[in-house]
């Protein structure tokens, strides 16, 4: 019957024809997210990129601190294992914080690092301030990577994995640097490069400056949004011609 379902969904969605979907926008939260859409059949698209907010109250001196710092799901996806297979490869220490299916996992192999799991927002915000850099080692494309902007806003430089969509923009704008997704060598070159006080204060000062302008604050995306729909017109979607189902599918309950 589920499949009935699908079928049925499916041949009613061909039957609504290329006039709906000429007519439909998708308001996107990165603009890179384009391509994956298009290649399904859309065709317009606007991007509004999702608010945020920096880590922590004042900007961080990273070029002054010494920890390494992950904020995320703990899942394959989101790529902690290759950041645990880096870190042993190189003996480094790191601070992972967040929840998941891989957390005991990651504190197993990771004994000499910090892998709290669950944290108040007061004490991450704490711990973000003694960042000397972020880490998003995404497995999989990331559509937008809102905890790297947060972390740029604050001025703490990133590594992000070439996944990442926002990988071009953060190596264009000096806010950090971009390792191969999913390649623990190339992720400890990465890292050994924060050695440097000079690279770190240069991708730092980057970062606080790029993180201006990343993303709008929650109340410049509110009216934007608020814009967009006032912009479109509730004719387009009614005009459109839906087109009739076929009876076999009718039956389908």
């Amino acid at each position: 019957m589920h499949k009935l379902w699908r079928v049925g969904r499916m041949l009613t969605q061909r039957s609504a024809g290329q006039t709906f979907w000429n007519r439909v926008e998708v308001i996107l939260a990165h603009e890179n997210m384009e391509p994956y859409l298009r290649s399904a059949g859309l065709k317009h698209f606007r991007t509004l990129r999702t608010p945020c907010k920096p880590l922590t109250a004042e900007p961080v001196r990273a070029w002054q601190n010494d920890r390494t710092l992950f904020l995320g799901r703990m899942t394959w996806e989101k790529g902690v294992r290759t950041l645990a297979e880096a870190l042993n490869m190189t003996g480094r220490t790191a601070t992972l914080i967040g929840q998941g299916p891989l957390l005991k996992e990651m504190r197993d192999a990771l004994p000499n690092c910090y892998v709290p799991g669950w944290l108040e927002d007061s004490e991450v915000q704490r711990i973000a301030g003694e960042a000397r850099f972020f880490l998003m080692p995404s497995r999989m494309p990331e559509p937008y990577g809102l905890v790297a902007a947060e972390a740029m806003m604050s001025g703490i430089p990133v590594i992000v994995s070439s996944n990442a969509l926002i990988a071009e923009e953060v190596a264009g704008n000096g806010a950090g640097l971009v390792f191969e997704s999913g390649n623990a060598a190339s992720l400890a070159e990465k890292m050994a490069m924060m050695d440097s006080v000079v690279t770190v204060r240069r991708l730092s000062e980057g970062a606080y400056e790029y993180g201006k302008r990343i993303a709008p604050d929650g109340y410049e995306w509110s009216r934007r949004l608020s814009d967009i729909y006032q912009r479109s017109k509730p004719s387009d979607v009614e005009e459109a011609e839906v087109g009739s189902v076929p009876e076999k599918v009718q039956l389908i309950h």
